[in-house]
């Protein structure tokens, strides 16, 4: 077992590898060789699928949000402009959908 310090550096360690995009592979063969023991590790890669966990919602709702306002500007212009940009009020609102629905998924974790 770890020492708190030790913990928190390997941890810290373990983020930066995240942020640098390495997959979870990677992470724990740089931790196995400055011998963490498997406990520890375990422990490491939890807290660093929680954090992937949470960017991932923080995107969907991103996307959620920039979805719903496809969506709103597409009605707004369908029902303000009318039939003279007809293919742009129907793509807004599909790809509004699309981008929204991709976003819940996100934020759903789906």
């Amino acid at each position: 077992m770890l020492s708190k310090k030790e913990y928190e550096e390997f941890l810290n360690h373990a983020k930066s590898l995240y942020a640098q995009g390495r997959n979870d592979r990677y992470v724990v063969l740089q931790l196995a060789e400055k011998k963490v023991s498997n406990e520890d590790i375990d422990a490491i890669m939890k807290e660093i699928k929680s954090l992937r966990k949470y960017n991932l919602r923080q995107r969907g709702v991103k996307e959620f949000l920039v979805g719903i306002s496809f969506t709103i500007a597409g009605a707004l212009i369908a029902y303000f402009v009318g039939y003279s940009v007809n293919y742009v009020a129907m793509a807004l609102p599909i790809i509004g959908v699309i981008i929204a629905t991709k976003g819940l998924f996100n934020i759903l974790g789906l």
